[in-house]
């Protein structure tokens, strides 16, 4: 049902400019990590993001996912689904968005990642909010939820610093918008991701019309009295 990113790899002396920039990890003799081939999804459709650097936690979400569209809560088949996981889990995804845009609305977002990539500007360590802003930058209307086992505490350096950001960016507390791991069970979590990354228009789609504004023959006759008071 999810058809996630597909893994490949480039050569280094076949690679091009893709515009990665200080993004791209080159962690070992293979560049390219990640890359989306392009024929394979349509972009039109809205995008999910699930992005943790424990793989385990990604194969959660997507579970979580497939079970929400076995039991008729949202279509699967109205979106594309990337994942992202790995201690690189941040820099391939800005290496991609910045060759692409994903259209990505929903996002289901780790805080903390374990990869750090070395330039000549030093060392950059991307964390959640780094990658909410770039998704917020490309849409607005992204809707969210972080995922994540971090104790959320200022005092804690590179969570208050992620923290302080979230705030800048939207003017909010970063704790409105997170889910903590071990925080509901699997059901909750489900529930959860419904009431925060999708709207009530989508919870109801696959209801039968007639749930929603009736039977037909009681219409007829909020008709008939309309027209003949």
């Amino acid at each position: 049902m999810i058809k996630s990113i597909k893994q490949w790899t480039l050569p280094k002396d076949k690679c091009i400019d893709c515009h990665k920039k200080i993004f791209c990890s080159h962690i070992s003799e293979k560049i390219c990590k990640w890359g989306i081939h392009e024929s394979e999804y349509d972009l039109t459709k809205p995008g999910i993001l699930i992005i943790d650097d424990n793989e385990g936690i990604c194969s959660f979400m997507e579970d979580d996912l497939e079970e929400l569209d076995l039991n008729g809560r949202i279509n699967l088949d109205d979106y594309n689904v990337f994942t992202f996981y790995d201690k690189m889990c941040a820099y391939d995804l800005l290496g991609t968005l910045s060759r692409m845009d994903l259209n990505i609305k929903k996002a289901i977002i780790d805080i903390t990642y374990g990869g750090t990539v070395i330039s000549e500007a030093g060392n950059i360590k991307l964390n959640g909010v780094d990658v909410f802003e770039v998704l917020y930058e490309m849409h607005p209307d992204l809707k969210y939820v972080f995922y994540t086992g971090n104790q959320m505490n200022y005092n804690i350096k590179v969570i208050g610093q992620a923290m302080r950001k979230y705030t800048k960016i939207t003017g909010k507390k970063i704790t409105d918008n997170i889910l903590f791991k071990t925080q509901l069970s699997m059901d909750g979590r489900r529930d959860f991701f419904m009431k925060t990354i999708f709207n009530e228009l989508e919870m109801s789609k696959k209801s039968n019309i007639s749930d929603i504004v009736g039977d037909i023959d009681d219409l007829d006759d909020i008709f008939e009295e309309i027209k003949n008071p």
